[in-house]
């Protein structure tokens, strides 16, 4: 019989006739929603032992409405940030019975589109989006055709759509208390795109807490769209060159305050006695730097699962509301920070 069928892909029918049994007892076992009883399954599961048979995924979703495939929309996964996200997408989604694809958009909101497109065609039932930017149209076309979406790390205002983050309000305060409290009182911040809800819910955070404690302020000890180690050595390089220099530097991510540490040392500052450096993130790259970087623990992971369940809940009708998850930030120190010189 498996040698007859080596021509051709073989079907349902084929393994019930090996079996003896019909096509819908097949069927039946295949699904598992309906009660066979042991010694027929036993049959049915020997047969399509014996003639390698695999089922057709396609048809078994069209049937069912579901491809039990979640796709994952990430900005620039050379970040550590993002990796991290996809390993808890990755193995939540395993743990929820979906597979992920995953959509790399390099932060261009034409890929973004793109890739919107290419996972409504493969009827995804459902997305984790992380948006590059306020750029609505692809979350916006996703949300047209109804298919259930999380937004995470990145909340675009008035899309209502469910969304994960940490707080960002809190754990640049965080950031700014611990500093100031070691005596530091000119505290720069080099930090990512200024579009996204993230940079802005920390920016506002690092000028309020300025603004409240009579901290000297400097337009040149502030910049902001950067995203990599370049990014971070390059303004760290004009921040810490200005005459009057901060004592201490708030980066946005852990990749960016390593640039910025990098920048230091090509300039004969010591970290931390010159210049102190807080990142942010806690990736693994914090705390194999030389010295280990003071951060802004995120959890990361958890975000990722996190965003997977309330996904699933969505697919699945158990949750209609819209949801709003914050998760808590935590402060790590480590060497990078000290009171200033």
């Amino acid at each position: 019989m498996a040698e007859g069928n080596n021509s051709r892909r073989l079907t349902i029918a084929d393994v019930a006739q090996e079996a003896g049994v019909s096509s819908s007892t097949v069927s039946r076992t295949l699904s598992g929603k309906v009660p066979v009883n042991d010694d027929t399954k036993k049959r049915v599961l020997a047969a399509i032992k014996k003639l390698g048979f695999t089922p057709n995924a396609m048809a078994r979703s069209l049937r069912n409405k579901s491809t039990q495939t979640i796709g994952l929309v990430l900005p620039d996964l050379r970040n550590p940030f993002f990796s991290e996200i996809a390993w808890g997408v990755e193995n939540e989604s395993l743990k929820q019975g979906y597979n992920v694809l995953l959509c790399n958009t390099a932060n261009s909101k034409q890929k973004e589109l793109s890739y919107a497109r290419v996972l409504a065609e493969k009827r995804m039932d459902g997305v984790v989006f992380a948006a590059s930017g306020d750029n609505k149209e692809a979350v916006q076309f996703l949300t047209n055709l109804q298919i259930p979406m999380i937004l995470i790390d990145r909340y675009i205002p008035d899309m209502g759509v469910d969304i994960v983050m940490s707080n960002n309000e809190s754990g640049c305060r965080m950031a700014m208390e611990y500093l100031a409290n070691l005596g530091h009182r000119e505290i720069g911040m080099i930090t990512g795109n200024p579009t996204l809800i993230t940079i802005r819910q920390r920016s506002s955070a690092y000028y309020d807490f300025i603004k409240e404690n009579g901290l000297p302020s400097n337009d040149k000890w502030i910049v902001f769209g950067c995203e990599s180690f370049d990014d971070g050595y390059n303004a760290g390089l004009r921040v810490l060159s200005t005459i009057n220099r901060p004592t201490a530097i708030i980066a946005g991510s852990d990749l960016i305050a390593v640039g910025v540490m990098s920048a230091a040392r090509e300039l004969q500052l010591r970290v931390p006695q010159d210049v102190s450096i807080v990142g942010y993130d806690d990736v693994p790259l914090s705390r194999l730097s030389n010295p280990p970087l003071t951060t802004i623990r995120q959890p990361i992971s958890d975000m990722g699962k996190v965003a997977v369940r309330l996904l699933v809940q969505k697919i699945r009708g158990t949750r209609k509301k819209q949801t709003s998850m914050v998760l808590p930030v935590e402060l790590i120190v480590r060497g990078s920070t000290c009171p200033p010189s």
